[in-house]
């Protein structure tokens, strides 16, 4: 079960706030609150955001998987899947374009002059 830590979840409302607006004060003044309240309940972590703050929040452009989970969260992809099928195709198209290109440097790489 993953945790939810509220002053965790806050620091990283800010870093989205500012990556999206560049500053944090811009963030509350878009989802309709005052900077003071906000600051204390969510960046403070007084408080978790329900369920309509998130939604604020992905309407801004925040990235709120990743306030709220951080980079914990691990992506498991079974190998019978039809994900994995898929990425092990996407894997090999790459492989083959970067040999490809390889190549074509070499070549590049032989003229003179």
């Amino acid at each position: 079960m993953i945790e939810l830590d509220k002053k965790a979840i806050g620091e990283r409302t800010k870093e989205e706030a500012i990556r999206v607006y560049g500053k944090i004060n811009a963030l509350p003044k878009a989802i309709g609150m005052g900077y003071q309240t906000f600051h204390t309940t969510y960046i403070k972590g007084k408080s978790l955001p329900g369920a309509k703050i998130l939604a604020k929040y992905h309407q801004e452009g925040l990235n709120i998987i990743y306030i709220l989970f951080g980079d914990q969260l691990e992506f498991k992809v079974s190998e019978n899947s039809t994900e994995y099928s898929s990425l092990q195709e996407q894997n090999n198209k790459l492989k083959n374009k970067v040999a490809e290109l390889e190549n074509k440097l070499k070549q590049i790489s032989k003229i003179s002059i």
